[in-house]
């Protein structure tokens, strides 16, 4: 008989669900624990979403690297890699894995880390689908109090070079910078949508990745977020300006700044 295993059911490839066969769901086992708030360690059970998560590490000032949707499932992003918002400050989310508690196919409990069942241990972080049934994980959580989010969209130019440009500078791009672009076609035109989120604890700080790269452009009052550091702008689409050179992007936006797992904040 088929059985699958659901953290949060986010995933695509349809592993946590089946035809005929049984759905293991964990969502009910969600807490979030602060073990050793000095050093960071927290207990996540496998059933929570990363947007409680987030919430419950807020107030100690602490995040994990967590996929890019808050909607996600623990258990399925911490057995298998964890890219997100957070992955070139703080690395990917199986590199803060510190312990986890797993249930073999016998029915045993087993607690693995470095030193306790150390290839079990190994085995979970990356292909944890085929070890058992991860219960809970714990992490080891960064420091990061506050993070800029820019989100803007450039027509990008036919031949490549708005790719190749924007990969070149990520390469030299400071490492509290993480960003996604997704290219997609508008009409005759194709479009990069850029997402970058800075973990940076200050508004200058986050701001100097905008200064190096922001391109020339004129902006419309449809589409998405335009905003250079901040997160709360009104409705803005950055489109470039053929010709111009040394233009800045112009936008409207409300200066505030954002806490991981709360709302907006006033800019500091």
């Amino acid at each position: 008989m088929p059985i699958a295993v659901r953290s949060g059911g986010h995933g695509l490839s349809g592993a946590s669900s089946n035809n005929g066969g049984v759905v293991i769901d964990l969502s009910m086992l969600n807490r979030v624990q602060v073990l050793d708030e000095r050093a960071g360690l927290v207990r996540v059970e496998a059933g929570a979403r990363w947007a409680n998560v987030a919430k419950a590490l807020a107030p100690y000032g602490l995040v994990v690297s967590s996929g890019d949707y808050g909607g996600v499932g623990v258990g399925g992003l911490a057995t298998g890699g964890g890219v997100g918002w957070l992955v070139r400050a703080h690395g990917l989310t199986i590199d803060r894995v510190r312990a986890v508690e797993v249930v073999l196919a016998d029915g045993t409990l087993v607690r693995a880390d470095a030193e306790h069942e150390p290839e079990l241990f190994w085995l979970v972080r990356g292909a944890g689908a085929g070890a058992g049934i991860v219960l809970a994980f714990e992490i080891e959580a960064a420091e990061q109090r506050n993070v800029g989010v820019a989100r803007l969209v450039v027509e990008a130019h036919p031949d490549g070079r708005t790719i190749r440009e924007w990969t070149s500078y990520l390469a030299r791009a400071p490492r509290e910078l993480s960003a996604a672009a997704v290219v997609f076609a508008e009409g005759r035109s194709v479009l990069m949508s850029v997402t970058a989120v800075v973990a940076a604890e200050s508004l200058r700080r986050a701001g100097q990745w905008w200064n190096r790269c922001s391109p020339s452009a004129r902006c419309s009052n449809t589409g998405p977020t335009c905003c250079p550091t901040r997160r709360w702008c009104r409705p803005r689409t950055c489109i470039p300006t053929s010709g111009s050179s040394g233009a800045r992007p112009r936008t409207a936006c409300s200066p505030r700044w954002t806490t991981p797992g709360r709302g907006p904040s006033p800019e500091r």
